[in-house]
């Protein structure tokens, strides 16, 4: 009797310590979960409206550069929500950490013309529908002078392209070595800033070994603001203008511009 009854205590305390250790395991892995959620997660960009000067960007970013004296004007042309204030600094650096939100700054206007930064289309190859080209085509509806630039360094990757009343004057890009697009003939502010690079995708360019005999075969981040700064307004220079401290606004665009 006293061996049956040590056989069933026995077998209880393994049950216990079986359950507990179970249970253990499962508070672990859903601890684990919660924080690889956790991680995956981006916390919200912190965002201040407190005025400040104008910061310098223009690498590894997206821009547009827009005739406006009226910011508010070309929110509404964008379709925005989720719109507050904020100042140069916390809403450029949120909107470049937030791309595939379509998070954006629009800056309050700067000698005429307002920037919009941030997570926008990228123009590269002609696509169809080609979403980027359609964005900037929308802005231009609504504004007599539209001009969209771009770079990332990794890949190396650069663009711009201008619409003036609604007609495409200009539209390149070029990435991972390859000529994207090369639409229309060279602006004067390309050709003198020596803007002119071959086609990867015409012989000329196979018959030419451009590649060995020119370090600058292709363009590079510096070309895209030295360029914007002949069009309109060199974002690397902003921080040098004698201007006051202002806010813009953050806020996400239309959701029909995701070229997911």
């Amino acid at each position: 009797m006293s061996t049956i009854v040590f056989f069933i205590v026995l077998l209880g305390i393994i049950l216990i310590w079986y359950f507990s250790k179970s249970k253990s395991r499962v508070v672990e892995h859903n601890e684990a979960a919660s924080n690889k959620k956790a991680a995956i997660e981006k916390p919200k960009p912190v965002i201040c409206n407190q005025p400040d000067k104008p910061i310098a960007f223009g690498y590894k970013t997206i821009w547009v550069a827009i005739k406006a004296t009226d910011s508010k004007r070309v929110i509404e042309c964008l379709d925005m929500h989720d719109v507050e204030i904020a100042n140069w600094e916390t809403g450029i650096v949120a909107a470049n950490h937030s791309w595939k939100e379509r998070l954006v700054f629009v800056s309050p206007p700067v000698k005429s013309w307002v920037f919009v930064v941030g997570g926008m289309p990228c123009l590269d190859r002609e696509t169809d529908p080609d979403v980027a080209i359609d964005f900037i085509k929308n802005i231009a509806s609504h504004f007599s002078d539209v001009q969209y630039f771009g770079s990332h360094r990794v890949s190396g990757w650069c663009a711009w392209a201008r619409i003036i009343e609604n007609e495409m004057v200009r539209a390149y890009s070029f990435g991972d070595g390859e000529t994207l697009r090369d639409t229309n003939d060279l602006t004067m502010e390309e050709i003198e800033l020596d803007l002119k690079f071959l086609d990867t995708r015409t012989q000329e360019f196979i018959d030419s070994n451009v590649w060995e005999i020119d370090d600058h075969w292709c363009p590079d981040e510096e070309d895209v603001t030295k360029l914007a700064g002949k069009w309109s307004l060199n974002p690397a220079e902003l921080d040098e203008l004698e201007l006051p401290e202002s806010v813009g606004f953050v806020g996400k665009i239309s959701s029909k511009w995701d070229q997911r």
